[in-house]
């Protein structure tokens, strides 16, 4: 005697209400764990320099980064990212993200930090663009230029 049985799936309990549960349930959770972040950047060495009589004298930390940030946070960069649009975390994440900007940008003035990775850096995670300045000189009338499109002639220059 052969059963039939039959499969019934309820995907109406299977999918968060909201969507996805989030990852911190508070502002003060996350900043906790921003604040982890920075500290052990500040705290590992990454590099170690030493004079000729093998004296240390400099010794260089890892530098803050949005992607280490998100790494520490156990998140994806583009789930970070996501989580500023959040009101309640656009505050938190804003700051991080400029200390993070910051770090960067002292760590290249003082040479700490390669120049092309640093400009790379903060053209794509801080926004910062090229800026090109054009420089126009001669005469331009703009009120014969729109005498003449109102008349279908040619202006000019």
């Amino acid at each position: 005697m052969e059963k039939n049985y039959k499969l019934v799936l309820d995907f109406n309990n299977f999918f968060m209400p909201g969507g996805r549960p989030l990852k911190f349930q508070s502002v003060e959770e996350l900043e906790e764990k921003i604040n982890k972040y920075f500290k052990e950047c500040d705290e590992t060495i990454v590099r170690t320099v030493y004079n000729k009589d093998g004296d240390v004298i400099e010794e260089v930390t890892r530098p803050y980064t949005v992607t280490g940030l998100a790494l520490a946070l156990g998140t994806s960069r583009e789930t970070l990212l996501e989580y500023e649009e959040r009101p309640e975390f656009v505050d938190a994440i804003k700051a991080a993200k400029l200390k993070c900007q910051n770090n960067a940008v002292e760590r290249a003035l003082i040479g700490k930090a390669n120049a092309t990775f640093s400009i790379f850096n903060l053209k794509n995670n801080h926004g910062w663009k090229d800026k090109t300045e054009i420089e126009h000189s001669g005469n331009l009338s703009i009120g014969k230029v729109l005498d003449d499109l109102e008349n279908g002639s040619k202006t000019e220059g």
